[in-house]
């Protein structure tokens, strides 16, 4: 087999709110052994720079996009839309909404949860970012080559999308409202 028919194996770790610095610090100590397995040889980014505000779907939806806010549109993990059909403020951080964001949806009280399918169409994360920007994803679905998204808030063009099961929502809810560290 000649080495242009083989297609490389790229795997792409973004880890919300972790500075590289202290990652690769981290690694270098050796005190993330697992991780040292796997990146032992990998390339390492000299120069990361983020876009602002530097908040979760902000940033999730520019390293998925590789487009600044202004252009995939999702300016904060709360902002105000004045210039939709209807003017609505989008709040990700409040519980109903940051379910939706991996298309769950509240059902019973106080804790139940009914999941919907990882259908891209019921993830709000997804709807809010622009239909004009395609997503790193949708680049490489053009090209035959499958993806996959795992807990990632922004997956359009995805293969194949793995969301947090309820005990990772509960959990996350939990330190969201500083119940757990």
């Amino acid at each position: 087999m000649s080495m242009a028919s083989v297609k490389p194996n790229v795997v792409w770790f973004n880890i919300d709110s972790l500075r590289a610095d202290v990652f690769y610090k981290l690694l270098d100590s050796d005190k993330l052994p697992n991780f040292g397995l796997i990146f032992g040889k990998a390339r390492r980014a000299k120069h990361a720079v983020s876009v602002f505000p530097t908040v979760t779907m902000t940033c999730q939806a520019s390293l998925a996009t590789g487009a600044t806010p202004a252009r995939h549109l999702i300016g904060g993990n709360a902002w105000f839309d004045r210039f939709g059909k209807r003017p609505f403020l989008r709040d990700y951080t409040d519980t109903e909404t940051s379910l939706l964001v991996y298309g769950y949806k509240l059902f019973g009280l106080p804790t139940g949860l009914l999941a919907k399918t990882a259908d891209e169409d019921h993830a709000i994360g997804n709807l809010d970012l622009s239909g004009a920007t395609p997503t790193l994803y949708d680049a490489l679905k053009a090209r035959v080559i499958r993806t996959g998204v795992v807990f990632t808030a922004v997956s359009r063009g995805a293969s194949d999308w793995i969301l947090p099961e309820r005990q990772d929502i509960a959990h996350f809810a939990l330190c969201h409202y500083h119940k757990l560290p």
